[in-house]
C-alpha cells in the first residue's frame, strides 16, 4: 500500500501539461495476510519491505497462531522471499519445532 499524493483539481493554461509535485517520499507498507476460511479469523502482519525475513515473520506469527494445526494451504508468489530455501525450511511444519530451538 502506498500513499500517492491527491491527484484533485488543479489547472494548467489550455495545452499545457500540468504540474503534479511528487516528493518521492511515499509512505509503504507491505501486508502479509491469511485467512481461516472457516472462522474468518484473519492474521495480517505490517511490514515496511517484502525481503525474507519479513516473509519468515509472517510464517512465525502463523504457526503462532495456529499451534495444533495440522495442514496449513498457503498460496505465495515466486518472489525470492518466498523461494528462498530458509524461508522453504521454516514453511514445512514439521521441521519448524527443530528451527525454533535455534
Amino acid at each position: 500500500m502506498r500513499l500517492f499524493p491527491p491527484l484533485r483539481a488543479t489547472w494548467a493554461l489550455k495545452g499545457t501539461q500540468a504540474t503534479v509535485p511528487i516528493t518521492g517520499r511515499n509512505a509503504k507498507r507491505v501486508l502479509f495476510g491469511a485467512i481461516d476460511l472457516r472462522s474468518a479469523r484473519r492474521v495480517v502482519l505490517i511490514r515496511h519491505r517484502a525481503g525474507q525475513a519479513d516473509a519468515q515473520a509472517f510464517l512465525r506469527a502463523l504457526r503462532r497462531r495456529y499451534r495444533g494445526a495440522g495442514w496449513l494451504w498457503l498460496l505465495s508468489d515466486r518472489a525470492s522471499a518466498h523461494t528462498a530455501p530458509q524461508t522453504q525450511a521454516l514453511a514445512d511444519w514439521s521441521c519448524f519445532e527443530k528451527m525454533e530451538s535455534f
